[in-house]
C-alpha cells in the first residue's frame, strides 16, 4: 500500500513539474497512481476551511465544508452562500468533496473539472438541479445528494459508469428515475424518503444489473413491479412506510434476497410465491393489517430474524416450528394469548418479544426454548409466574414490567444466567431472599409496584451489590 506522504510528495512534484513546463497536470501522472481505493482515502488528511484549501490547493485529497457559520467562505467570496467559487479548481487532486448545510441550490458548470474526484457528497443544500456537467467526473463511485430539492435527474448521469452509489434520500423525486437503468456499476441505491408513486419498469436494453440494495421506503408505493428478475444480485429491498395494499404474485420469486422490509404498509397477506426467497434471513412485517399469521413464511428455510409485530394476530400456525434457524422473533402488539406446541421447535430462538398482547400467563413451550436468552413479555396480563420457570437456565434478561404479578416464586432464583430483570408496575409485596444470591445478576427494576417502606429498605441492603430501583 502506497504511504499518504510519499502519495502527496509524488503529486505535488507532479504538478509542480507540469506548471514549469506549461503541462496540464492530468496527463503527467496515471489515474491508477492518483487514484486510491476507500481505505486508503479515508486516511488522507481532511481540509475543513476552504481558506487553507486554496493557499495549498495540490495538498488537498478530501475537502469538507459543512460549518457555513465558522467557514470563511461568506467573507472571502460575494453571494458564496449561493454558489461554489471558480477557484475551487485548483484542487487539481480532490477525490473526496463533502458540503453540507449551504444554500447552493445548483451545482456551477465546471463541476465536471475534478478528474479524480471519487465522492462527491452535498446535503442539505437545496439543491434544485445536478448540473449536466457532471458527467466527465469518470472515477465518480460515490454520489450523495441527500435532503436536497431535487425532482429529477439530468440524462447525463448515465456517463457515470464507475458509480456504485447512489443516495437521493430526502428529495422530492416522483417517479423512479429511469436514467439509474444505465449504471452499469451502481450497487446500492437510496430513493428513500421522496414521492416516488410509481415504480417504474426498466427498458430491454438496461444494463444496471449490478444492483445490490434498493432503498425506498417513506414514499408513495402504491403497487410493485410484477417480478424482480431484472436485478439478479438484488440482496436488500427496503419497501417501508409506503401504501401497498398486496404484493403481486412474482414479485417475490427472486431467490437471492436476503433482507426484506415490507413494514407500515397495508398488507393483509402474502403470495405462495415468498417460499421462493430461500435465502432470505430477515424479513421484516410489522405495522401491517395481517389477521392470520402468513403460513407460506413457515416455508422460508434460513429465515434468522421474522418482526411481525404491530398486526391483528390471534393465533400463530403449528408451522411456525418449520423455522429451525429462527433466532429473533418479535410478535408484540398483536392479540395472541396462546403459542402452539410447535413453537417447542424454534431450536435456535435466542430472544422473543411478546409484549402488549393477552397473555395471561407464561406459555409452557416457552420453558423447552433451550437457547432463548431475552424473553419481554411486558403490557400483558400475567398473573403469577409457574414454579418450572427455573428451566429456562439461559434466560439472561427477563422483562414482565406492565402486568399483574403479586408474588415471585422461589424457583425464578435458578435462573442462573439471568443478568436484568424489569418487574416495574406490577403488585409485588415481597421479592424472594435468593434473588440477591444470583450471581448474575446485575440490575432489577421494581418501580411502582406495592411494596411497603420497610420491604424497600430491606431490599436495599439485601441487594446491596445489584443495581436496583425502587421508585
Amino acid at each position: 500500500m502506497r504511504s499518504v506522504p510519499f502519495l502527496v510528495t509524488v503529486l505535488v512534484l507532479c504538478t509542480q513539474s507540469a506548471v514549469a513546463q506549461g503541462q496540464q497536470v492530468v496527463n503527467l501522472v496515471d489515474a491508477k497512481t492518483i487514484l486510491l481505493d476507500s481505505a486508503e482515502l479515508a486516511k488522507m488528511p481532511v481540509y475543513t476551511s476552504l481558506e487553507k484549501a486554496l493557499k495549498e490547493p495540490h495538498q488537498v485529497i478530501r475537502l469538507h465544508l459543512k460549518d457555513a457559520a465558522t467557514d470563511l467562505w461568506d467573507e472571502i467570496f460575494e453571494d458564496s452562500l449561493q454558489q461554489l467559487p471558480a477557484s475551487l479548481t485548483k484542487l487539481t487532486f480532490l477525490q473526496e468533496l463533502v458540503i453540507e448545510n449551504y444554500e447552493l441550490r445548483t451545482l456551477p458548470v465546471w463541476i465536471g473539472k475534478f478528474p479524480y474526484l471519487q465522492r462527491l457528497q452535498i446535503r442539505r443544500c437545496n439543491l434544485r438541479m445536478l448540473s449536466r456537467e457532471i458527467a466527465p467526473l469518470q472515477y465518480l463511485k460515490v454520489l450523495d445528494l441527500q435532503d436536497n430539492m431535487l425532482e429529477k435527474l439530468p440524462a447525463s448521469i448515465k456517463a457515470l459508469q464507475q458509480l456504485h452509489t447512489l443516495n437521493l434520500s430526502g428529495n422530492r423525486l416522483q417517479h423512479f428515475p429511469p436514467e439509474i437503468f444505465s449504471l452499469p456499476a451502481l450497487r446500492v441505491l437510496n430513493l428513500s424518503d421522496n414521492e416516488i408513486h410509481h415504480w417504474s419498469t426498466p427498458p430491454a436494453d438496461y444494463v444496471a444489473r449490478s444492483l445490490v440494495e434498493i432503498n425506498l421506503s417513506q414514499n408513495h408505493l402504491k403497487s410493485l413491479p410484477k417480478t424482480l428478475a431484472a436485478f439478479p444480485a438484488l440482496v436488500e429491498l427496503n419497501l417501508q412506510n409506503n401504501h401497498l395494499s398486496e404484493i403481486p404474485f412474482g414479485f417475490a420469486s427472486h431467490g437471492k434476497i436476503r433482507r426484506l422490509n415490507l413494514s407500515i404498509n397495508g398488507l393483509q397477506e402474502l403470495p405462495s410465491d415468498v417460499a421462493h426467497l430461500e435465502e432470505i434471513q430477515e424479513l421484516d412485517l410489522s405495522h401491517n393489517h395481517f389477521f392470520y399469521f402468513p403460513e407460506v413464511i413457515c416455508r422460508l428455510p434460513k429465515l434468522r430474524s421474522l418482526d411481525i409485530s404491530h398486526n391483528l394476530l390471534r393465533e400463530l400456525p403449528e408451522q411456525i416450528g418449520n423455522l429451525k434457524t429462527l433466532e429473533q422473533l418479535s410478535l408484540n402488539a398483536n392479540k395472541l394469548a396462546t403459542l402452539p406446541a410447535g413453537f417447542e421447535q424454534l431450536e435456535q430462538l435466542s430472544e422473543l418479544v411478546l409484549w402488549k398482547n393477552n397473555f395471561t400467563h407464561l406459555p409452557p413451550v416457552l420453558l423447552r426454548l433451550n437457547k432463548l436468552v431475552k424473553l419481554d413479555l411486558n403490557s400483558n396480563r400475567i398473573s403469577s409466574l409457574p414454579s418450572t420457570i427455573g428451566q429456562m437456565k439461559n434466560l439472561q434478561v427477563l422483562i414482565l414490567w406492565g402486568n399483574r404479578l403479586d408474588e415471585l416464586p422461589e424457583e425464578i432464583c435458578q435462573l442462573g444466567n439471568l443478568q436484568a430483570i424489569d418487574l416495574m408496575s406490577n403488585q409485588l409485596h415481597h421479592i424472594p431472599d435468593c434473588m440477591a444470591q444470583m450471581s448474575s445478576l446485575k440490575v432489577i427494576d421494581l418501580d411502582h409496584n406495592q411494596l411497603s417502606k420497610e420491604e424497600k429498605q430491606r431490599l436495599q441492603q439485601v441487594f446491596a451489590k445489584i443495581q436496583i430501583s425502587l421508585d
